[in-house]
């Protein structure tokens, strides 16, 4: 009962942060609020700043939160309502102002106005014009989302399946090639990381990068093979470890295995890697930096581990057991290490976002062999509500470490991150991990209400292709 009681206080407190940064004219919200590093924990009583420009992801994950609250009972169904046509509206009408391309939503936007933000308000610098395929993906799961919480409502249905059928996540596709003269490696059958754009042209230049690790912009594959714009074999090209022969942050064990997608076969080489840390190797399938929400959040909104028994649902417990190892072994005793604000930037007056994670639990050759000392280590606590439902007890008892010892709580729920070892705080909330926080509590405490909202859109493309797979892991403590 205290464990539900205590979650109930942080989703309040998260959501409260939420509505603040949602904005009244758009239904859209802010990237972020902060208090200034001088004033210190107390000043975090005081008015914020806010920083206004906001991104797909941000306003996607927002249509998510609306109907949290009002499940949670924190807001009036007609409220939830309210924003999310509001929020829809704001979108239709930046596409019929030009300010998408193809169908497809740009990376900042002003959340006051919805007019695409050209240059940033603090530098003067102009905005780099660029269509993100995980933005999009995430832009249209919730919009998705919305669809399902709403199918007898045909205003919002109507507003809402108008954007959806613009986007074709084909347009940013890789077909998958093989020949002498056109081989895999530049025709891999993954998404493009994006493309450079033409508004006035309505033309993309699409990224020579790829999405291939298997992190969280396989919503974006979720939705675009749900939705019929990319075949069934795309996930299957997703890299479950980078090629054994490649260089990478440790060599992978596995095998390799042929499905039949479609009556195509499909080699996959199902990999892994082992983290050890003194006690028995936990097995996992790694993201690219090792963050939980790469692995995470994709699992917030789909029935990843119900439907993957023998893939999801043994990486995401590893995955979670292997981050909770690595942060009880440090000096500190505390974990949950995931990209968020950098603590150090924000107190020497910089604004800092950091890829924060576990080197070994990531598969960058950048940091191949690589470990991170524990002075340099920051923890989120976005990370332990991702890692909620699968480990409750450890994650709430790691934010009440968080909460008493480091100070971590306040007004708005917790602060963005802090580095253990100086026990600085970056005294900010981003939506973005607002959101990581809000909605795992939600499916916490209503049984998975957030990813039944795309159940029904996912299952008949998805399912069937996560019961195919087993990864090459065993269930760790077995």
């Amino acid at each position: 009962m205290l464990q539900i009681e205590r979650t109930l206080e942080y989703a309040k407190r998260t959501w409260e942060s939420i509505a603040s940064m949602t904005q009244p004219e758009t239904g859209w919200p802010a990237d972020k609020i902060f208090w200034s590093p001088e004033d210190g924990q107390e000043g975090c009583n005081k008015n914020f700043y806010t920083d206004y420009q906001t991104s797909p992801t941000n306003i996607g994950l927002n249509f998510f939160n609306f109907l949290a609250a009002a499940r949670l009972g924190f807001v009036t169904p007609d409220f939830a309502r309210a924003k999310t046509l509001n929020a829809l509206t704001t979108l239709e009408k930046a596409h019929k102002q030009g300010q998408t391309v193809q169908g497809f939503y740009l990376n900042w936007y002003d959340s006051r106005t919805g007019e695409l933000l050209k240059v940033w308000p603090k530098t003067g610098r102009r905005t780099n014009q660029f269509v993100s395929t995980v933005d999009n993906g995430w832009l249209a799961a919730g919009i998705t989302g919305v669809v399902q919480a709403y199918q007898d409502d045909q205003e919002i249905t109507g507003l809402a399946q108008a954007i959806l059928g613009r986007m074709d996540f084909g347009k940013l596709y890789n077909l998958y090639k093989n020949t002498p003269e056109q081989p895999w490696c530049r025709h891999p059958g993954q998404l493009h990381g994006g493309a450079r754009v033409n508004r006035k042209q309505q033309t993309m230049r699409l990224s020579r990068w790829h999405y291939g690790a298997i992190t969280e912009a396989r919503i974006a594959s979720y939705v675009g093979i749900a939705r019929g714009d990319l075949p069934g074999e795309h996930y299957f090209r997703l890299y479950r470890t980078l090629p054994p022969e490649w260089k990478q942050q440790q060599k992978p064990e596995g095998h390799i295995v042929t499905y039949e997608i479609n009556d195509i076969p499909v080699e996959v080489f199902e990999g892994h890697y082992s983290y050890k840390n003194g006690g028995a190797p936990i097995e996992f399938v790694p993201p690219w930096n090792g963050g939980m929400f790469e692995t995470m959040m994709p699992s917030m909104v789909v029935p990843e581990a119900q439907w993957g028994a023998g893939s999801w649902g043994i990486n995401l417990r590893n995955f979670v057991l292997a981050q909770i190892s690595h942060g009880l072994a440090s000096p500190y005793g505390v974990w949950g290490y995931s990209p968020a604000s950098n603590p150090r930037g924000y107190f020497e007056g910089k604004d800092g976002y950091g890829a924060w994670g576990v080197a070994e639990l990531g598969m960058d050759p950048r940091k191949a062999g690589k470990k991170e000392p524990p002075r340099d280590e920051v923890v989120a606590p976005h990370a332990s509500f991702l890692a909620l439902e699968i480990a409750p007890r450890e994650a709430l008892s790691n934010l009440e470490k968080l909460r008493e010892e480091y100070g971590l709580f306040g007004p708005y729920g917790f602060y963005d991150s802090v580095c253990p070892a100086t026990r600085k705080i970056a005294y900010s909330h981003l939506v973005l991990d607002q959101s990581m926080c809000l909605l795992p509590m939600v499916n916490y405490l209503c049984d998975g209400y957030v990813r039944n909202l795309l159940k029904a859109q996912l299952e008949p493309a998805i399912k069937p292709l996560l019961e195919k797979e087993v990864f090459s892991i065993k269930l760790a403590g077995s």
